[in-house]
C-alpha cells in the first residue's frame, strides 16, 4: 500500500512541477508581450512625429509659394534633420521589438 501512495505522491509532485513551469512560461510570454506593446506604442508616436515634420515642410513650402516668397533653406534643413533623427529612432525601435520577440 505504501508503494501506491508513493506513486500517487510522485505523480502529484510531477503535475505540480509541470503546472509551475507552465505558469512561469505564460508569465514570461506575458512580459514579452507587454514590452513589445510598449515599444510599438513608442514606434507609432515616433512615426507620427516624423509625419508631422513632413507636413510642416510641405506647409512651409506651400506658404512661401502662395506668397511668392523664397523658401528658407535653413529652416527646411533643420526639419530634415528632425526627420533623420526620427528615422534612426524608428530603426532602433524595430530592432528592440525583434529582440524582445526573440527573447
Amino acid at each position: 500500500m505504501a508503494g501506491f501512495f508513493d506513486k500517487v505522491t510522485d505523480i502529484a509532485k510531477t503535475a505540480a512541477d509541470k503546472g509551475a513551469d507552465l505558469a512561469k512560461t505564460a508569465a514570461d510570454k506575458g512580459a514579452v508581450m507587454v514590452e513589445v506593446t510598449k515599444l510599438n506604442s513608442k514606434l507609432r508616436a515616433e512615426e507620427t512625429a516624423m509625419n508631422d515634420t513632413y507636413a510642416a515642410i510641405g506647409k512651409m513650402y506651400y506658404a512661401k509659394y502662395a506668397n511668392g516668397a523664397e523658401v528658407d533653406e535653413n529652416a527646411v534643413t533643420e526639419l530634415c534633420k528632425k526627420i533623420d533623427a526620427s528615422a534612426e529612432v524608428i530603426e532602433k525601435l524595430h530592432e528592440d521589438i525583434e529582440a524582445a520577440k526573440n527573447s
